[in-house]
């Protein structure tokens, strides 16, 4: 700026009128209110005064705030509209902090700290609700959602219009439903207070979307869904008991009995129930055994035959757990429901070979997306005539011991796949080749973790000379013999890589790491990479690894990263230390990085 005597003069921060800075404010997120906030007095009184009059407060969602920090972010403020927040680091007693009256939004991720009366709060003091978001609330064992805390929330917010993971007597807006964690006899209980002699009551039947995790699953549960949601098109139903539950074989089979004991397993009878309206689009029932191996016992293929009769709009079925589902049931639901698109089994079906993908030219059945994990008894012809028959995007192979290279050549040919899941199949480097040409030029996400026959060579023929590559995540650990060449041929792709899995090889260097260091990796798993020393520390500084969030270390390496790298997450030996830039004054200790960070659930994709 220029003077009146010519000279030139500086305008100071602090001389800008405070009203102009916060109106500037106003349009920023909380994160980047923060990060101002560390940079001068002046900008720091201002950030404090915005947060006081802010409509909407949306915490950055790969992090987890403590409560000190929260404390210093959520002053008074009657105008917070709307509030979203990684719970990770909370618990009951700071509900009063987080639940404002003022709020018409709430998103609450990771409440597993939180029992139901986080649920009875919203319930009686956000009136004016129209949009609720609340994930894994009771998720610890011990913890229980009482059904008064569930009518309180419903009842009282007569706004609401989305409800997720809550369960009530609800308003006949609520469409789409989702509860992490909940006793199934109290959703027999209330729906079936829901319906009457003349059907289902207004305030559920509106429901389509329904995805329950419960602590059993049975024949009661899925007569009393069946009965009351009469608009349903989304079931997604999970259970983890700790033991086999006990069967009621004289109901299972009759199959007419009245189903009304809640305390037995889920048996064809229940599976009869199903889809009263005929309007199922997408199913999913899975079992996921605790210390003991447990499954569906009482369901078999007459179960799923009279399911598939029933549910002849099928799209999308996931069923997890039931081991004594065979081939002819399989093939009965391909046959039964033509618009099936979406298939996928897991949990330990060793019955199912994979004979029932044979009759698939018969039907007009085009899958596109396929999972078959820890499926022991699937070979490598069943492969064969599925890739033969279906246009698959995704194949999930995971832990099919028996699945080869000769599964591999005809995987080979489709060109249109974009995930492509091998971890611990029997495939080797010459089975891995077959993957160049078609395959590995449209691959999104390549998974080859714990296939122990195969090499650094076999890894670097499949990359070598090639280029444009739309890879963006792939896993290659607990692969003992593979070694820098064949990261240094993937790094010579220049693919948008974002989750790099190599640990678990003793061969790995410091050279892939300087490979790596211009990469845009966000995720990069180094865990047991015993050939990587000290120097490699070099590479993590900035400005290499620009995007990097997450990184899986051995050694002492991790901790000092943790400490000078900021809005990094380190893990190391099971252990995990947290940094990050965005603080009001001081720093910051919680990044979370858990939503896609699980090696089991990351490829989940559908």
């Amino acid at each position: 700026m220029t003077g009146g005597g010519g000279k030139k003069t500086k305008r100071r921060l602090e001389q800008l009128p405070l009203e102009i800075l916060e109106s500037i404010m106003t349009w920023l997120d909380v994160a980047s209110i923060c990060s101002l906030a560390c940079t001068c007095k002046t900008l720091e009184s201002c950030a404090s005064n915005v947060l006081t009059f802010l409509d909407k407060f949306h915490f950055p969602d790969h992090i987890a705030p403590t409560i000190e920090l929260l404390e210093r972010l959520l002053p008074l403020n009657p105008n917070l509209r709307s509030l979203k927040v990684d719970c990770e680091e909370l618990d009951c007693s700071n509900v009063d902090l987080i639940i404002k009256p003022s709020l018409q939004e709430i998103c609450l991720r990771n409440c597993f700290r939180f029992d139901g009366m986080l649920l009875y709060k919203i319930g009686n003091q956000c009136k004016d609700l129209r949009s609720l978001y609340v994930a894994s609330v009771a998720d610890r064992r011990g913890m229980k959602i009482l059904v008064t805390d569930l009518e309180e929330i419903l009842n009282n917010c007569t706004q609401l219009e989305l409800s997720t993971k809550i369960w009530a007597p609800a308003s006949d807006k609520l469409t789409s439903l989702e509860i992490g964690s909940i006793d199934s006899w109290a959703v027999v209980e209330t729906l079936n207070s829901n319906v009457g002699q003349e059907g289902s009551s207004s305030n559920v039947s509106c429901i389509k979307k329904l995805r329950l995790s419960v602590d059993l699953i049975s024949d009661a549960l899925i007569a009393a869904i069946s009965n009351a949601l009469i608009s349903l098109t989304d079931l997604d139903l999970r259970d983890a008991p700790y033991s086999q539950p006990i069967i009621d074989y004289d109901l299972a089979n009759s199959g007419l009995q009245q189903i009304d004991q809640i305390d037995y397993d889920l048996t064809n009878a229940g599976l009869r129930t199903l889809n009263c309206n005929g309007e199922l689009r997408r199913l999913s029932i899975v079992r996921i055994p605790k210390y003991r191996n447990s499954s569906f016992m009482g369901v078999n293929d007459a179960g799923l035959i009279f399911l598939a009769e029933k549910c002849k709009k099928l799209e999308s079925i996931c069923l997890g757990g039931f081991t004594h589902i065979t081939d002819v049931g399989f093939e009965r639901l391909f046959c039964s429901c033509p618009k099936l698109y979406k298939f996928r089994v897991f949990a330990g079906n060793s019955k199912f070979t994979g004979q029932a993908f044979r009759d698939l030219s018969t039907s007009s059945l085009s899958l596109t997306h396929v999972s078959l994990r820890k499926c022991s008894s699937l070979t490598n012809i069943a492969i064969v005539n599925l890739v033969e028959k279906s246009d698959l995007q995704i194949l999930d192979l995971r832990r099919c011991e028996r699945i080869g290279n000769t599964a591999l050549r005809a995987i080979g040919s489709l060109s249109k796949l974009k995930v492509l899941l091998l971890d611990d199949t029997n495939i080797t480097d010459k089975g891995l080749s077959f993957l160049r040409g078609r395959v590995i030029s449209s691959l999104v996400s390549l998974s080859v973790r714990g296939c122990k026959q195969l090499t650094g060579k076999g890894i670097s023929n499949l990359f070598e000379g090639l280029s444009k590559l739309e890879l963006q995540r792939l896993d290659m650990s607990d692969i003992p013999e593979l070694t820098d060449d064949g990261v240094l041929s993937f790094a010579k792709c220049h693919s948008p890589i974002t989750v790099l899995r190599i640990g678990g090889s003793s061969l790995i260097t410091d050279i892939s790491i300087e490979a790596l260091a211009h990469s845009d990796l966000q995720l990069l798993d180094l865990y047991h990479c015993g050939g990587i020393t000290e120097l490699a520390s070099q590479w993590f500084e900035k400005p290499y690894f620009p995007k990097l969030k997450s990184l899986c270390f051995s050694g002492s390496i991790g901790a000092d990263l943790a400490i000078n790298r900021q809005k990094l997450y380190v893990g190391w030996c099971g252990c995990e230390q947290r940094s990050s830039a965005l603080n009001l004054s001081g720093n910051l200790d919680s990044i979370d990085f858990s939503d896609f960070g699980t090696k089991d659930e990351e490829y989940l994709l559908f």
